[in-house]
């Protein structure tokens, strides 16, 4: 039976799930590379965002041939979509369509130029150009005026439209000593102007919403055009933002018959006939008593959370749409799955899913659901075998540990204090040091997990432990780490005793936060770097290898 509703779980995505058949191929080659440059940077790798997940990077990494060669495909939801190719400390932005994009990076012109690339195949012109663009927008030295307290929504808008009426005319007075270029135009309008937005709905949003002047709201409208930028994505998600935050109250607290009797319909099989009847009549229009609305209530009452969850998921779509059209409200929707994330295990997140994407028209939308769908779910197989791992209780002096994944751990003291793990880390003595992370479940300590194999390949000879506070979930702290396949020791804390003694222990004052302390459990640093602080590295960095 389990079997059976498997597959008709993938046949139902299959028919809601658009075709992805765009992809790009990236084709390069690092010139004059010497023995000693492949040592210090062996991969390239190439970025892309979703548009309904600005703040996780979407990467594809290519190991260097013997020659300096490299390739690596990018799927595709948009036509047209910026990318950032790195290599060592080089960060290019370019742009990409269904196609091949070709890039030459010369080794011996690192650090030293400030293009020691060129792009050929797809775009090769609007890349190179824009690559010649950000030198002299890097040299009109454009800075950024502070915002007061005392700044209203009016004058905000207007400082940001006047640092990015600067910039664009940088780019005109660049621009007109080249041949024109509409795909560069597109691509540079585009991410000026998001970059506004972005900034404004942000400041709106902070401390708390404030209302868009009426003469601005036509400027704020959401962008639709087929061309995805970082910008963008990052535009969409301040709007989502301040649009779930300022949503507006309604005198009606709860559905209307008409659509409470839908989703009953939709989501419970066991009624009988005469009242399936009575339901779908109240569908099409007829009025309900109250000893109907009760037995409705009570029905829901007796069901799965899920079924009221949607009910409110429902009211809250009806609220937001008496501010916004059809088309915001499918990207809104979007939003609020992927803002769920973070706290709703996978049955509930497929459930939401299965609720919500049949009702988007957008097809780039849909497609960004349903290429975030796929990424939260490909590890399902190996979260399902891990999950028990949630319910082990045992003694104090017991180390309940289960091997998830090759060489990740998951990890927990059920009954023990913060002093009694704490000992027991320090009495793990490994011949290297260690590296610990405390971190809570939410983007942050998500991005923290990214970053993390990148830090690993630099300091392979480290050891990593990481402590989740006990405030996270501890069913989708299993599914975060499995999905992250970040190796090493994953610990997580059961009680707020746990959890104090560690914020006291190592002064804490935001998550994430990281220690290190070497093989005889003596610490080096309290307040270590985290895996993205380069500048923070760079002054421990031989203090470390050095261990």
């Amino acid at each position: 039976m389990k079997r059976l509703l498997v597959v008709l779980a993938l046949i139902w995505f299959a028919k809601w799930s658009f075709a992805q058949t765009d992809s790009v191929r990236i084709e390069g080659k690092i010139e004059n590379l010497t023995l000693r440059q492949y040592r210090k940077a062996s991969e390239v790798t190439v970025a892309r965002v979703n548009a309904l997940r600005a703040d996780e990077e979407i990467v594809r990494t290519a190991t260097l041939n013997a020659d300096g060669s490299f390739a690596l495909t990018m799927p595709l939801i948009y036509p047209q979509e910026e990318c950032f190719l790195q290599y060592d400390n080089l960060k290019i932005p370019f742009l990409v369509s269904n196609g091949t994009v070709k890039v030459v990076i010369d080794a011996d012109s690192l650090g030293k130029s400030r293009l020691p690339f060129r792009f050929d195949g797809l775009h090769a012109t609007a890349n190179n150009l824009h690559a010649l663009y950000e030198v002299k927008l890097v040299q009109s030295n454009i800075t950024s005026q502070k915002t007061k307290p005392s700044t209203t929504p009016t004058e905000k808008w207007l400082i940001l439209t006047d640092e990015r009426d600067k910039k664009w005319n940088v780019y005109r007075n660049f621009i007109v000593q080249h041949p024109t270029n509409e795909t560069l135009d597109a691509w540079v309008r585009q991410s000026l102007w998001s970059q506004v937005k972005a900034q404004y709905y942000a400041f709106l949003t902070t401390p708390a919403p404030r209302a868009i002047p009426a003469e601005l709201t036509d400027s704020l409208q959401l962008d639709t055009t087929q061309l995805l930028t970082f910008a963008k994505a990052d535009f969409l998600r301040q709007f989502s933002q301040y649009a779930l935050k300022s949503v507006p109250a309604l005198p009606q607290k709860s559905l209307s018959v008409a659509v409470f009797s839908k989703l009953i319909l939709r989501y419970v099989s066991d009624i009988d006939s005469n009242r399936r009847e009575q339901l779908k009549a109240f569908v099409a229009g007829q009025s309900a008593k109250v000893s109907d609305l009760n037995w409705m209530n009570k029905l829901i009452g007796n069901k799965d959370t899920l079924i009221q969850q949607l009910s409110d998921f429902e009211l809250f779509i009806k609220q937001l749409a008496t501010v916004y059209d059809e088309s915001t409200l499918d990207y809104l929707k979007t939003a609020l799955y992927v803002e769920g994330i973070a706290q709703m295990p996978m049955k509930t997140l497929t459930f939401w899913f299965n609720h919500i994407r049949p009702d988007i028209k957008n097809l780039r939308y849909g497609r960004s659901l349903d290429e975030i769908y796929r990424f939260e779910n490909r590890d399902s197989v190996m979260i399902a075998e891990a999950m028990p791992f949630a319910q082990l209780t045992g003694p104090t002096n017991d180390w309940l540990k289960i091997e998830a994944l090759p060489n990740l751990f998951l990890a927990k003291h059920t009954n023990a204090t913060g002093v009694n793990i704490w000992l027991k880390i320090r009495q793990m003595r490994p011949e290297n040091p260690t590296y610990v992370v405390f971190w809570s479940n939410d983007q942050y300590g998500r991005r923290l997990l990214k970053e993390m194999n990148h830090l690993k390949k630099q300091l392979p000879k480290l050891n990593y432990l990481f402590i989740c506070d006990a405030f996270s979930d501890e069913t989708i702290w299993i599914e975060t780490v499995i999905k992250s396949k970040v190796e090493g020791i994953h610990l997580k804390l059961t009680d707020a005793e746990q959890n104090d003694f560690f914020v006291n222990e190592w002064s804490i004052k935001q998550v994430p936060h990281a220690v290190l302390f070497d093989a005889t459990g003596k610490l080096i640093k309290r307040n270590a770097p985290l895996p993205f602080d380069a500048e923070g590295w760079t002054k421990i960095w031989d203090k470390v290898v050095s261990k």
